[in-house]
């Protein structure tokens, strides 16, 4: 059994447009049901107590992130049904570390692992590239004191480039790529050091492009994390 008290986190989440955007991230990982429902349903108590179901829970509802896959990390022997592409080496400022110069080896053959494999992937849209940045000598400093690339953790100077990068990957891997996240835990400055309405235009304007290539994909909100 498992038991859920987090109801009025829940409700704390509403403050803003941007936590609102980003728990459907977690309503999507629960294949639809949110947290926030299924602790809704303890009533004043704010408490409901679940219980594991008679047959076994589907692969519909597990992702898995797959670190140093062909280094020193072999495909995983679990049924799992959607491959995260984060710490993945295929970033935004990775795949295009120049305007409209771009780097697909690594992302293609991702992308045909997960075919061979069937299993969905979900790509993680996010670090700005030097040359795009808005704040391009900006270091973002991360646990540990690891430093991250120059401006990669501020929004685009220009929402154009953000755009063109979005169709140009879309374009390339449409019916083969059916999610797309925008941002990894943009509540931490190491991962984006920007305002909250500069987020919200970055989700508006990923989504609006990614629907004009295909409307099959899923859109996934910046992710929530509460550490």
């Amino acid at each position: 059994m498992i038991a859920m008290t987090s109801w009025r986190w829940c409700r704390g989440l509403r403050s803003s447009a941007l936590e609102f955007l980003a728990f459907r991230r977690i309503a999507l990982a629960l294949g639809g049901v949110s947290l926030c429902l299924l602790a809704s349903l303890g009533g004043a108590s704010q408490r409901t107590t679940l219980r594991a179901p008679a047959k076994p829970v589907p692969a519909s509802f597990f992702g898995l992130h797959i670190h140093h896959l062909w280094q020193d990390t072999e495909w995983p022997d679990i049924p799992f049904a959607t491959w995260r592409l984060w710490d993945a080496h295929v970033t935004w400022a990775l795949l295009e570390p120049r305007r409209d110069s771009y780097d697909f080896k690594l992302l293609d053959r991702y992308v045909e692992a997960a075919a061979s494999h069937q299993v969905q992937l979900m790509l993680t849209l996010a670090s700005t590239p030097t040359w795009a940045s808005a704040r391009p000598t900006e270091i973002p400093v991360h646990e540990g004191g690891g430093r991250g690339a120059a401006g990669a953790a501020a929004e685009p100077a220009s929402i154009t480039d953000w755009r063109n990068f979005i169709r140009t990957v879309a374009t390339r891997y449409k019916g083969r790529i059916l999610y797309y996240e925008v941002w990894n835990e943009p509540m931490f400055k190491p991962f984006y050091s920007g305002s909250v309405s500069k987020m919200i235009e970055l989700v508006e304007s990923a989504h609006r492009v990614l629907k004009e290539v295909d409307p099959n994909i899923e859109i996934i909100s910046p992710p929530v994390d509460t550490r």
